[in-house]
């Protein structure tokens, strides 16, 4: 069975007061919504509408109880409005769009930094459910210029693009994860179970027997078709001998319906998830004024009709979770948003024809997808679907083979399924540093992806254009390790050997240095990057020079993954120093050596040298014997070590340096003055 479509959310208003018999528009098998609409001649009716208050007018959070009873009695106005409202709507139900939203919880713990941010406040985000149809356009104006009211706008619909299938296009199995090297991928890492991405969709049938397990947090709905496949694509079990495999392999599963409250979904996933999955963009639902103003020449025939639209609780609750370190992935969008619209063959009304802006995929730090697919074996953008500015990357979304919501596989169509692949590979970048923030992680999947399809469509000298962004994304470009530094030499520098090398990747954190003085190496430092030159001062290089040390540089990036080894630099010595000019050797017993300089701002160096092969920690504390912090810690080669440390952030006085190793303890004063 093939399927084809993107998954939009969309907006919907209300026209005028009480209609008889209005007409009910029944959604085709791809849309849901988060009430129902009307059509009744001109206008468009509706159950729902959404309202923020600027302030809390709402005392009780009892939804049984009538609005009347819950709205503070001093706000005279919205409770005259919506008394006046009822007359025609019939009983009105206050429920809060965000159930856990709360204006004294305000201060959240990014999940990627550890530091507190402030989010926006939408505890005062509700819907407006009526028993009877109204005009949401009248409803709306008797609400907007009230004092009490910040805004109000049409509740949500959610769209599934359908595409047409295209005989050019092939079933070849999971091509997307050959596309992306998956295979590559997972032999560096296939993520964990502490890592879990939000999909805000329809619910999953976690039921399925390769999605069973999967489940980390859900509101157990289980409605419709497209979450399922969604799901697939994010994260299926993988390695069990049964069905599919999934680029998020190991990475858990969260998801909430969005039917309800799309704003609700996005806040569940961002408080649980460390990514959000949306594969649908936002739109406005046409009036017949809206029609007439753009001098569409059907206006009748196109009421209901979408065009794409930013909501501001939309972007507010997408914009807390990036502010939460959440990593937001959603689809570009695929053909016009009324390519299921009964209108006429004439185009002249569609506000939605492509290129348009798809929201939430637009929104400042949220990576946006497009799609690619296989035109006889060569991947290509394809053509007949979304583009536009806001596209950072693409990734497969044509032809792809996921769990089927009744059991069993399908293929699919659509950047609905573009974006969870994008969404997997955020985690398994996560999976290896849990602390890289979003723009972290949206330059690891942008700076490895992969420019195909150039000749049809050049990227600028940025690399980037707006169909494929910066790329297909790559899995395996992106968690593999850095690249060995190149060049290592070294130049003579007062006595002491310098040594230089050439800088590697943009998302190089530090070198490690590792030097053999003849009874195997040892990593003596660590060099943070950008810096790519180390003076050991160890050696002392003379006039005569019968030793020799060899030296080699590793790279260790964001991720924590480490290079392989630089090509072996043999540098001739005379000697070890200890200080001054005094040559020595490596002394019998574990030493801590004075740092310098001492008194120090904000930097200063420490040394230690250890006789044979055994455990080190080395951890500085204040004068009243409390911990600070461990400096360096692990097993160590015999050799000298010496380490940069940095106390900008500590205030002036007199700290203590503890080496432990074995049963021997040794400490130096150190003393900071600012």
């Amino acid at each position: 069975m093939k399927r084809s479509l993107c998954f939009i959310v969309l907006f919907s208003f209300v026209l005028t007061g009480a209609i008889a018999q209005p007409k009910k528009i029944v959604n085709p098998s791809n849309v849901v919504s988060e009430a129902n609409f009307y059509i009744d001649g001109t206008e468009l009716l509706s159950d729902a509408i959404v309202v923020k208050f600027k302030e809390k007018i709402v005392t009780s959070n009892d939804e049984t109880k009538p609005f009347s009873q819950r709205i503070d009695g001093k706000f005279t106005n919205t409770l005259s409005a919506l008394k006046e409202i009822e007359k025609k709507a019939g009983k009105i139900k206050l429920v809060k769009s965000i159930k856990n939203a709360d204006p004294n919880d305000l201060v959240r713990i990014n999940k990627r930094t550890g530091k507190p941010v402030t989010i926006k406040d939408l505890s005062q985000v509700y819907h407006l459910r009526f028993d009877n149809p109204v005009s949401v356009t009248e409803v709306i104006n008797q609400l907007k210029n009230l004092p009490e009211v910040e805004y109000v706008h049409q509740a949500i619909t959610a769209v599934y693009n359908y595409t047409p299938n295209d005989p050019k296009f092939t079933n070849p199995g999971q091509w997307n994860l050959t596309a992306v090297q998956a295979s590559d991928a997972w032999n560096i890492t296939t993520g964990n179970f502490s890592i879990s991405i939000g999909l805000a969709d329809q619910g999953v049938n976690y039921n399925h027997e390769d999605l069973n397990g999967k489940k980390n947090r859900s509101d157990d709905a289980i409605t419709g078709l497209h979450g399922t496949w969604v799901a697939g694509v994010a994260g299926v079990k993988t390695n069990n001998s049964t069905g599919i495999a999934g680029l998020g392999f190991n990475i858990k599963l969260n998801s909430y319906n969005v039917d309800n409250s799309i704003v609700d979904a996005i806040d569940m996933c961002a408080r649980y998830s460390d990514i959000i999955n949306m594969s649908f963009g936002t739109a406005y639902q046409m009036t017949y004024e809206d029609l007439v103003e753009i001098g569409c020449p059907y206006p009748l025939k196109w009421v209901g009709s979408l065009k794409p639209y930013n909501y501001f609780d939309v972007e507010a609750s997408v914009a807390n979770a990036i502010s939460e370190g959440v990593i937001c992935v959603a689809s570009a969008g695929n053909l016009s948003m009324n390519n299921w619209w009964p209108g006429p063959d004439a185009e002249e009304c569609d506000c939605s024809k492509i290129p348009f802006i798809a929201w939430p995929g637009a929104y400042s730090g949220v990576i946006g997808v497009s799609a690619t697919g296989l035109n006889q074996g060569v991947e290509q953008f394809v053509d007949v679907w979304n583009f536009g500015s806001f596209v950072d990357v693409t990734a497969p979304g044509f032809n792809i083979l996921t769990t089927e919501y009744y059991g069993g596989y399908e293929y699919v169509d659509g950047t609905s399924f573009s974006a969870p692949l994008t969404a997997a590979l955020s985690g398994l970048l996560l999976s290896l540093n849990s602390s890289l923030t979003v723009q972290q992680v949206t330059d690891y999947i942008t700076k490895s992806a992969d420019k195909i399809d150039a000749t049809r469509y050049p990227y600028n000298g940025s690399g980037w254009n707006q169909y494929l962004g910066y790329g297909r994304i790559n899995a395996y470009k992106a968690v593999q390790p850095p690249s060995a530094p190149q060049n290592l030499s070294y130049t003579n520098v007062s006595g002491h050997p310098r040594l230089s090398w050439s800088a590697t990747e943009w998302d190089t954190k530090l070198y490690e240095i590792w030097r053999d003085l003849g009874s195997g190496y040892g990593k003596i430092a660590e060099v943070n990057a950008p810096t790519t030159t180390y003076d050991d001062y160890d050696l002392v290089i003379s006039g005569s020079n019968p030793y020799s040390a060899w030296y080699y540089v590793k790279a260790k990036d964001l991720t924590n993954l480490t290079s392989s080894a630089s090509s072996s630099l043999r540098v001739r010595y005379f000697g070890l120093q200890k200080e001054g000019l005094e040559v020595v050797q490596i002394p019998s017993t574990p030493t801590l050596y004075q740092n310098y300089p001492n008194p120090f701002n904000p930097t200063t160096t420490i040394k230690y040298a250890v006789p044979e092969e055994q455990f080190v920690s080395i951890k500085l504390f204040n004068g009243l014997g409390q911990e600070i912090t461990t400096i360096a810690e692990g097993m160590k080669q015999p050799g000298f070590y010496q380490l940069n440390y940095d106390a900008s952030k500590l205030s002036s006085g007199i700290y203590f340096c503890r080496m432990t190793t074995g049963n021997k303890v040794l400490t130096q004063k150190l003393l900071l003055q600012k």
